[in-house]
């Protein structure tokens, strides 16, 4: 199968896949007691039960869940994932503002992970049981054996209470906040400082893991054969170690990138949370508090379209690092 044919299939894939994700999750969301109009409405004491009721008729919230859903599928086909009960605004609209906060920490965290940790596990590979060596796995243990709420907790520690280097959370200072900021050199630049420790704490993580399966894929790929032929053939050591070794190493770390990838997308709640960054993670942990349907399956939906998108991408460089590769 050619590249592109396996594109087109794996595209029309997350057709069925989206809708299998949005009817569980609204199944799920429709078996728990209650609906968004008792959760939000409900505890208004200005409002009478006979008020109530007509919202959920306004809403379709009296009707079965199987017309609920079908009329969700109607607003999905027009581009649209409902409407929020609070705003009113369109969820996909709410969703579109969020998307960007997300992807700009999360590639950034990926990206600084990966620089990172390739040439921390090639070196240790290199010098195995240097102190070199003892030190990036000492370093990848620590980073694995810490939860991303607890990392992300320590460098706000350590960087807002003790070095006072960056905000604690938030995309902006108060200054740039508001519809009419201009969005000038300084403006980026704090919204820069305000997502370096959201993108530190991802990158920490994942680089602890890929830096620990670098240096062991390294360590396997430097006892094969053609690896002592390169070498018996006067190569210089730089160019058998990244020319020849890396790039068949890379085959197994590039499956855990893309894992850790899904991981740190899926999440984005907890690690939003913590740094109060506007982002999709956030905006989750918000419809849940306060029942919005609507926009639970709305994120649900689009954190799955991002996973799978980043599961394409990593099949497709499968094929980048070694043509011989079928898809």
């Amino acid at each position: 199968m050619g590249m592109k044919e396996y594109i087109i299939k794996r595209i029309l894939l997350v057709i069925p896949i989206v809708m299998g994700i949005s009817f569980i999750v609204f199944i799920l969301m429709y078996s728990l007691p209650g609906d968004p109009i008792d959760a939000i409405y409900g505890i208004t004491p200005n409002l009478s039960r006979e008020q109530i009721l007509h919202f959920k008729e306004i809403y379709g919230f009296d009707r079965p869940w199987y017309i609920q859903y079908f009329f969700w599928l109607k607003e999905l086909a027009s581009g649209n994932f409902g409407f929020s009960l609070l705003s009113g605004r369109p969820v996909s609209e709410e969703i579109m503002a969020r998307i960007p906060n997300t992807l700009a920490y999360q590639v950034s965290g990926l990206v600084l992970s990966v620089a990172l940790a390739i040439p921390a596990g090639v070196v240790s590979a290199v010098r195995q049981y240097s102190k070199i060596d003892n030190l990036v796995m000492t370093g990848a243990l620590l980073g694995v054996s810490f939860p991303i709420f607890f990392l992300g907790l320590l460098l706000m520690f350590l960087f807002t209470l003790v070095l006072h280097w960056f905000p604690s959370g938030g995309a902006h200072s108060i200054q740039y906040l508001g519809k009419d900021i201009p969005h000038t050199l300084s403006y980026y630049l704090d919204y820069l400082k305000h997502m370096t420790l959201p993108t530190l704490t991802l990158a920490a993580a994942t680089t602890a893991y890929t830096a620990r399966l670098v240096r062991s894929s390294m360590l396997s790929v430097l006892r094969e054969d053609y690896i002592m032929t390169a070498r018996s053939k006067g190569l210089k050591e730089r160019v058998v170690i990244y020319k020849h070794a890396l790039r068949n190493a890379m085959l197994p770390v590039i499956t855990v990138i893309g894992l850790r990838l899904a991981y740190t997308i899926a999440g984005a709640p907890i690690t939003e949370t913590v740094f109060s960054w506007p982002g999709l993670g956030k905006y989750f942990v918000y419809a849940i508090q306060r029942r919005e349907y609507f926009i639970i399956i709305g994120v649900t939906v689009v954190l799955a379209i991002l996973i799978m998108v980043a599961n394409i991408l990593i099949d497709i460089s499968y094929r980048w690092l070694d043509p011989r590769v079928t898809l």
